[in-house]
């Protein structure tokens, strides 16, 4: 059975009173929605057509940027029936929404600057908590899900960097 999508606008509005545009992927009656982080008001969006109306600032731009959410999605889809793989949310969020950058993936290298720090300043104590909390971190958002977090990844990752 092949997973399907669609882009709507939700219909409860944000704390600005726009509604939010979504992206949502079903399979085997199971749903997962994606925030496009765009928003309108529902007289600026065309519910027929998925797509925002003339009225919308920058609304030729906007629906080019949807489009090709569209056709990343459908390119997945594509691959995961040609390599006969299993439908999975994580691989397909990952394949379409590749140039999102996860919090997580910010956190752990900014926590790895702060042991580099503490060490330059001398503190080795506190550097060494610090980059145990960033290899550990590490594991959780910078590996793919596939590979499995050993005691020597969370102790040196020298072969990831």
């Amino acid at each position: 059975m092949r997973a399907t999508f669609k882009i709507f606008l939700h219909s409860a509005p944000n704390k600005a009173g726009l509604h939010p545009v979504i992206f949502r992927v079903t399979w085997l009656r199971s749903s997962k929605k994606y925030s496009l982080h765009r928003a309108c008001a529902p007289d600026q969006w065309d519910a027929s057509a998925c797509r925002f109306r003339k009225s919308y600032p920058g609304w030729n731009k906007e629906n080019d940027v949807l489009r090709t959410y569209e056709q990343r999605a459908a390119d997945v889809l594509r691959d995961f029936e040609r390599e006969g793989l299993r439908f999975s949310f994580y691989t397909f969020e990952a394949r379409v929404f590749q140039d999102r950058v996860k919090t997580g993936q910010v956190a752990w290298k900014w926590v790895l600057q702060c042991a580099e720090k503490m060490d330059s300043e001398g503190r080795l104590g506190n550097g060494a908590v610090y980059r145990q909390t960033s290899n550990t971190a590490f594991c959780i958002y910078a590996l793919p899900s596939r590979y499995r977090c050993t005691r020597h990844h969370h102790t040196s990752r020298q072969q990831h960097r």
